[in-house]
Formats: C-alpha cells, sequence, structure tokens
C-alpha cells in the first residue's frame, strides 16, 4: 500500500469514529427532550441543555 492510500484509510476510519461519537452525543442530548412541549418551549429546553453540556466542559 502507498503511503497515500494509507493517508485515506486512516483519514475514512478516524471520520467513521468521529461520526459515530457525534451520533451518540446527540442522541443522548435528544433523549432528554420532552417531545410534548410547543416548539418555543423546546427551542428553550434544547438551549438549557446545550449550556448545561459546555458549562460542564468548560
Amino acid at each position: 500500500m502507498t503511503i497515500r492510500t494509507k493517508l485515506l484509510v486512516a483519514f475514512l476510519f478516524l471520520g467513521i469514529i468521529s461520526s459515530f461519537c457525534f451520533a451518540d452525543h446527540w442522541e443522548s442530548l435528544a433523549s432528554h427532550i420532552n417531545t410534548d412541549v410547543s416548539p418555543g418551549e423546546l427551542t428553550k429546553e434544547v438551549n438549557d441543555l446545550l449550556h448545561q453540556t459546555f458549562d460542564k466542559k468548560a
């Protein structure tokens, strides 16, 4: 395998892994959202959850 092929395979592999991690994070975030509320309240709830997530990481 050439270096170019190895880099391409590594890049694709890392992209697949990162997409799985991203999907799991958003799936867990979405599971906390109450879908029985109006869109305005849902937006507020999403914003609150995002602030909680980023405040924990800061």
